[in-house]
């Protein structure tokens, strides 16, 4: 089946002018810097006003359990929002298409983002992509993402799964930086008789 048939997607909101930080403003914007190491990082976000003069007022705001899609640029991973309602509304900016599931008992956002993210569909987004400066493919390639048929228990155990290969990833990169900067600190022991660094 198709993602839009399970799915409500559409285009984040195309600011006219760049929202320009307001500690007291009244909305949050999320664009690429939002995004770090594959989730969204809610101290990221930009506070913007409605009141700023010639700014489009944000249409759809992100949900708890909504899917973003970066569909332009180098990479076009997608992150889920995982986050309780915010003090402020947030916006995902146009870098991003916004998925909403229908039924969240038959679809797991997380298991989505995981096909999404899988080498099959990421070869079928680059496949798809337009823009020689900036590449980018339209909302109607979103729509067309292929999703495999499994049940809501193999689904979560899949999350599961790959939650748990993500933090053994994490892990071995924290295991392998800690033994260079042992292995450095020892060096300049050897070298220098003390462990600067």
């Amino acid at each position: 089946m198709k993602l839009a048939d399970i799915a409500h997607i559409q285009s984040g909101t195309a600011f006219t002018k760049k929202p320009v930080v307001d500690n007291n403003g009244d909305f949050y914007v999320l664009d690429s810097t939002a995004i770090a190491e594959g989730r969204v990082a809610p101290e990221r976000m930009v506070r913007a006003s409605t009141r700023q003069p010639g700014l489009r007022v944000p249409q759809k705001e992100v949900l708890p359990g909504d899917i973003l899609l970066k569909s332009k640029g180098g990479s076009r991973l997608a992150v889920v929002f995982d986050f309780p309602r915010q003090d402020l509304p947030a916006f995902p900016s146009s870098l991003f298409h916004m998925i909403r599931l229908h039924e969240r008992g038959r679809f797991d956002p997380h298991f989505i983002r995981w096909v999404i993210n899988s080498n099959q569909i990421q070869s079928f987004l680059s496949d798809r992509a337009k823009g020689s400066t900036v590449s980018h493919f339209p909302l109607a390639v979103t729509k067309d993402i292929e999703i495999p048929e499994v049940s809501i228990d193999k689904q979560m155990k899949l999350v599961r799964l790959g939650d748990a290969f993500n933090r053994q990833k994490m892990l071995m990169q924290e295991l392998i930086f800690t033994k260079q900067k042992y292995r450095a600190a020892f060096m300049n022991e050897q070298i220098w008789g003390n462990d600067s660094e």
